[in-house]
């Protein structure tokens, strides 16, 4: 009886060669490491651009939500007034790096 380590891959490429193919485990760990990289710069993005909201003292921002992807940051909730919401989306686009804002605030109606 043999005991030995089976190819994992389970074809006729050894996995010397296979390095440099795609669709590898090689080429997937680089697609991930790359996926991983642009999530960090969106929830850094994400990150400061919140921060800046919440310490503007123009914004009441526990209301706003911000998500970044592609370098397109959409804001959501709700803001008390039609002038914060410009600010808010302003700030947003004065962050290096920010393409676009899709600025989908909405201005709470005002209680009589």
């Amino acid at each position: 009886m043999t005991f030995g380590c089976a190819d994992r891959n389970k074809d006729e490429v050894p996995d010397q060669i296979q390095s440099n193919m795609p669709g590898t485990a090689a080429d997937r760990t680089q697609d991930v490491g790359a996926n991983t990289a642009e999530l960090g710069d969106n929830a850094v993005t994400t990150a400061k651009i919140k921060n800046k909201l919440i310490t503007d003292p123009q914004i009441k921002a526990a209301d706003i939500n911000v998500d970044t992807k592609d370098d397109v940051v959409t804001l959501t909730g709700a803001v008390d007034t039609a002038a914060q919401k410009m600010r808010a989306e302003k700030i947003a686009k004065s962050h290096e790096g920010v393409r676009k804002v899709m600025n989908h605030l909405t201005v709470k109606a005002k209680s009589q």
